[in-house]
């Protein structure tokens, strides 16, 4: 039996098979007769779905470069370079440093240009960490004044930034600081829960 096809001139052609459902020859015929009754160029897409795979699919053997994944990095300075050092500054430290790192006359002593800033490193993360109270003497003048200590609200990562930032900003040129060299300080000091006094740090 055969006819036109529906919005087009292709004949449709049915096969009546006699015999076992399940005999290879049936299946044969049914191939056939589906492979007819497809569009020109179909089959051939078929044959090569078959042989070549679906776009994107392997079978195991294969990995795609695009589909690998890359450890991230997660040592100290990798984690201080990702988190942004003046942004810290700005929002926690400028109110009583000032954007500019000048202090506050009297109380709050200049972190441009400072000793306890741009040496080594382990004094201004004490100081970060614990806060500190007493008196600074800075280029002739006196600052007293109280600053609160950050531990359990910046992470290592943070104030290895915004010291790191301090000591690369307003004429300062000191090494960056690490988010490894933060956390053994951390570590060190892990029992400290009191304000450093002015005289234990330069006592030191």
């Amino acid at each position: 039996m055969g006819g036109d096809q529906p919005g087009g001139g292709r004949t449709w052609r049915t096969t009546t098979s006699v015999g076992n459902d399940n005999t290879n020859g049936t299946k044969s015929s049914g191939i056939r007769m589906i492979l007819r009754c497809m569009p020109a160029g179909i089959p051939l897409l078929l044959l090569l779905f078959v042989f070549i795979g679906a776009p994107g699919c392997t079978d195991g053997s294969h990995t795609d470069a695009a589909q690998q994944t890359v450890p991230s990095e997660s040592s100290g300075q990798h984690a201080a370079k990702e988190v942004n050092g003046e942004r810290i500054y700005l929002q926690r430290c400028s109110a009583c440093h000032l954007t500019d790192g000048t202090g506050i006359p009297g109380q709050i002593p200049p972190l441009a240009g400072s000793a306890w800033t741009n040496g080594d490193p382990e004094l201004p993360i004490r100081i970060v960490l614990h806060g500190m109270t007493g008196r600074v003497t800075h280029q002739g003048k006196s600052y007293e004044g109280v600053m609160p200590g950050w531990q359990g609200r910046l992470t290592p990562a943070e104030i290895a930034a915004v010291l790191t930032y301090i000591r690369s900003s307003w004429g300062n040129a000191a090494p960056a600081v690490d988010t490894a060299t933060v956390r053994n300080t951390q570590r060190k000091f892990a029992d400290r829960t009191a304000l450093w006094q002015v005289e234990e740090l330069t006592a030191e």
